[in-house]
């Protein structure tokens, strides 16, 4: 329902109004309740079932979407939770996970969360969210989440209710409560209590951050949540003409709020691919038959899911509704962009966000093919972009110029206040506000913002910095190449090495030299050329399917090490290396050496190791086996 964004002039035009004034209200249940008074029997949502992409599926209007809000409202109220107190859930893809989210931010705030992590993480995420009420999925939608939940819900005694979803048999009717059921007893007509709120109250706290240690809490605000609505909003151009597919979980922004509130608040159809979304192969092979029979607009998805929909030939579909095809996540090949839009017969086009500005941050709203193939875009309405440049210390010194390399920095209402453990304030923020992203960046004369890649992912090789996308874009090329990732190595002469991890393509025979050589003639920059590629079975990735590099970069130093140790003539003892994460080196190996303590081959192993960068201890272990050099 906002003004459609194609050029920078678009951007200013917008933002001449104060955002304040373009707003019907002060909080998201306002912009539901508005959006419900112009299409009350409109679609809001589709819920196609596991396993049934084609089937009828299930449809809740935009009416029925608000009465569900209040009467999940209602629940959480009628179990006492109170304003500053949250309700964590783990949910699939399903209304119900809408329901719950929209009523939290009404009355309290939500905390959705990754279910595959540990149940530890997800216990310190709860008390770090101040939860009081648990929403899991039941046993026969999933044991393990189902035990997870339980689990989690034993370990925090602040946490008194348990909804269950599809689980009446789990429930005790005291701390276990049935969802669906809970639900049908609350009145629908209205939020008991009422649903005063402020621009600036907390609505959602978002884990981000790795999967080691307590991930950091985003705190996101009705202030963010409706900047977003209109700045993501314009940028994807929704309306109340359109149709959203959404297949990414609901613990990530892309999923509940780029592809899921955003669009929703903007009057569009979200259609739900599957509980499992793009994770259910049987919908992936439906998929572009999905897409022609609900008539999709609008498709984002991350990088590693384009490759597998590569795979799926549309055949005799009719995609012709399909308007936007847009990705992002990660760092995207360009071959992979390419490709799929000349399959489709659209060019794909690429975008930022991140979980600290609750929705995108850059869309390239006008992809021209080769032009700005690789763009992210424009920044969009009410968010401030700017490219800085870092001293050696990583501190932001001043603004980078025209196409000069800098570091991305965001500023304006759609930014974050600030994470909830206020310990990671200093890192996050520039002392005159600027969001730092910790990605490299430059911009063009027209205003558009290349993202070239991590500031932390950046290969130093003797100095010379090397962006790993030109490595994985011209392995990516290779038509048995399924995802290509690289990282740097430890080398005791230039700092690090690139080297590339590899997933093949199902039914590909090529081999790790042969690879090796093909990207060695297609990588101009001599030195980004990989000195190894390692053939995986699967690449690791995260919860929303990025590749997850901070694993490949600890098998890296573990192989590194490993190889040192086995290499070296005078070392007679058996080793085995893990590597991880460290509260103040960061990263540090562990040696661990086998059989009878020998200082001089202790002193031997410390002596090969310490040209390496990383930190590494050394204990004795019991005799596993003879070892022969």
């Amino acid at each position: 329902m906002t003004d459609r964004v194609l050029t920078i002039e678009d951007v200013e035009r917008i933002e001449a109004t104060p955002l304040e004034r373009r707003l019907s209200g002060s909080t998201g249940y306002e912009a539901l309740v508005q959006v419900v008074s112009k299409f009350p029997d409109r679609v809001a949502i589709t819920a196609l079932e596991r396993n049934a992409p084609l089937g009828a599926g299930r449809n809740v209007t935009f009416s029925e979407l608000l009465a569900q809000v209040n009467r999940a409202a209602n629940m959480l109220r009628s179990r006492g939770l109170a304003a500053d107190e949250s309700v964590t859930h783990f949910l699939p893809l399903v209304p119900e996970a809408f329901y719950v989210m929209l009523a939290a931010e009404t009355v309290g705030i939500i905390n959705p969360v990754n279910p595959m992590l540990e149940v530890e993480h997800i216990v310190d995420i709860t008390r770090s969210a101040n939860t009081r009420i648990l929403v899991i999925p039941g046993r026969k939608l999933s044991q393990e989440l189902f035990d997870k939940g339980c689990e989690t819900a034993a370990a925090n005694p602040l946490i008194h209710s348990v909804y269950v979803l599809g689980g009446e048999d789990e429930c005790d009717g005291k701390k276990f409560l049935p969802l669906e059921a809970s639900l049908a007893e609350q009145g629908s007509g209205e939020i008991i209590g009422g649903t005063a709120g402020t621009l600036d109250d907390p609505v959602a706290y978002f884990h981000t951050g790795g999967s080691t240690g307590v991930p950091k809490l985003a705190r996101h605000t009705q202030r963010m949540r409706l900047a977003q609505t209109i700045s993501t909003g314009s940028m994807m151009g929704c309306s109340e003409k359109d149709c959203v597919v959404q297949g990414l979980p609901m613990f990530h922004v892309a999923g509940s709020v780029i592809l899921g509130l955003i669009p929703l608040f903007n009057g569009s159809r979200v259609l739900l691919l599957s509980p499992d979304g793009f994770r259910d192969k049987v919908a992936l092979d439906a998929f572009w038959r999905v897409i022609e029979k609900h008539q999709v607009s609008i498709l984002m998805a991350v990088p590693t899911v384009l490759s597998a929909l590569q795979n799926v030939p549309p055949d005799n579909a009719d995609l012709s509704s399909l308007r936007s095809v847009l990705t992002g996540g990660s760092a995207v090949p360009r071959t992979l962009m390419k490709d799929v839009g000349d399959m489709l017969g659209i060019d794909v086009a690429q975008g930022f966000g991140m979980t600290e500005i609750a929705g995108m941050g850059l869309i390239q709203t006008r992809p021209e093919g080769d032009r700005n193939l690789g763009s992210s875009g424009l920044r969009g309405p009410y968010i401030e972009v700017k490219i800085a440049r870092q001293d050696a210390n990583g501190a932001v010194v001043g603004e980078a110029d025209t196409n000069e390399i800098g570091v991305l920095c965001f500023r304006g209402p759609c930014v974050m206040t600030g994470y909830v453990d206020g310990r990671a304030q200093a890192e996050a923020f520039t002392n005159d506000g600027w969001l730092n992203t910790g990605d490299l960046a430059r911009m063009d004369e027209q205003g558009e913002v290349w993202v070239t890649g991590r500031a932390k992912d950046v290969i130093i090789r003797s100095g010379h910095n090397i962006d790993a996308l030109i490595i994985e874009d011209a392995l990516q090329s290779h038509p048995d190449v399924e995802i290509a990732a690289a990282v740097g190595k430890p080398d005791e002469y230039a700092g690090e090495l690139p080297i590339a991890y590899v997933q093949l393509k199902p039914g590909a025979v090529i081999g790790a030299d042969e690879l090796r050589n093909y990207a060695r003639q297609n990588i101009v920059e001599r030195a980004a050329a990989p000195t190894e590629v390692i053939l995986v079975d699967d690449i690791p990735k995260t919860g929303v399917d990025k590749v997850f590099k901070p694993a490949l970069r600890l098998d890296a130093i573990r192989r590194t090490y490993e190889d040192a140790i086995a290499n070296h003539p005078g070392i007679q003892v058996e080793a085995t290396v893990e590597v991880g994460n460290h509260p103040t080196a960061g990263v540090m190996a562990s040696i661990s050496l086998y059989g009878k303590r020998s200082q001089n081959q202790e002193a031997l192993v410390c002596t090969v190791l310490s040209p390496f960068p990383i930190q590494f201890s050394v204990e004795w272990q019991p005799v596993k086996g003879a070892v022969s050099h």
